[in-house]
């Protein structure tokens, strides 16, 4: 962050100093040239240095406009093509994923590894919903809002209202729950919008980012506590199963 600030405030101050100087000599050209008791030669020659300094600072300002505006282009049309590769890959990658609703360890791995490589060409908003899919397959185990049980949906909701604070009773609402609720059709659909932006990210998307990929980073830890949940809760049933038949067995 620091070094932003350093970058800006060195670019800031260089203006300032030029503004600076350009002020004071057009301030004395124009002593010169309409208050100063000087010769018709002096003037003329002050007048001519001022044209001079005049044009060079606009042509200056316009070839800097030009090359900064082609830079942009190119670095558009550049970020259209990676996104274009990337995203057609992934898709892919969601279809493999789609096919058995639910992730291992090495799914898991890859799909941090597909959130790292499109975060560097991407808006934080297709990062944030690709997070919310895959936590929705590994901690309430659906892709679609209606395979949800109501202990499962209020669970759901409790979840997604930590990371969208006051929208309460936007999520008493089952239709904006289904159009809230993470799927491929919303990923895709954020694909699609992210690559028809001919926008470069400002640094508020950079820090956000940077946030949002910490939680993608998270995935195999939750996965992991999943799967340990899901453990204790199948030796639970087994000791509790396994308790019935002895007292059966007793009974008998």
């Amino acid at each position: 962050m620091s070094v932003f600030k350093n970058k800006y405030t060195v670019k800031g101050l260089t203006q300032i100093v030029t503004f600076l100087c350009l002020g004071l000599f057009m301030f004395y050209g124009y002593r010169i040239l309409f208050v100063a008791n000087v010769s018709e030669y002096a003037k003329e020659f002050t007048a001519s240095c001022l044209g001079a300094v005049i044009t060079i600072m606009a042509t200056a300002v316009l070839l800097k406009s030009q090359l900064e505006n082609e830079v942009t282009k190119d670095q558009l049309a550049d970020i259209f093509k990676q996104k274009m590769d990337l995203y057609q890959q992934y898709i892919e990658f969601l279809n493999s994923i789609r096919k058995s609703r639910k992730f291992n360890d090495d799914e898991i791995k890859e799909f941090i590894e597909w959130g790292m490589k499109l975060s560097l060409v991407c808006r934080p908003g297709v990062i944030r919903i690709i997070y919310e899919y895959a936590i929705q397959l590994i901690k309430f185990d659906a892709d679609h809002f209606d395979q949800l049980m109501d202990e499962k949906k209020i669970a759901w909701k409790e979840w997604m209202l930590m990371h969208y604070k006051g929208m309460e009773n936007d999520f008493n609402n089952d239709v904006f729950c289904k159009l809230k609720f993470a799927t491929v059709a919303n990923i895709i659909s954020e694909l699609r919008e992210d690559l028809a932006s001919a926008r470069l990210a400002d640094f508020d998307e950079n820090l956000n980012m940077n946030l949002i990929l910490e939680d993608l980073l998270s995935l195999d830890r939750a996965h992991s506590h999943q799967h340990e949940q899901s453990v204790l809760l199948e030796s639970a049933d087994y000791r509790a199963m396994h308790k019935a038949a002895d007292s059966i067995h007793t009974v008998l």
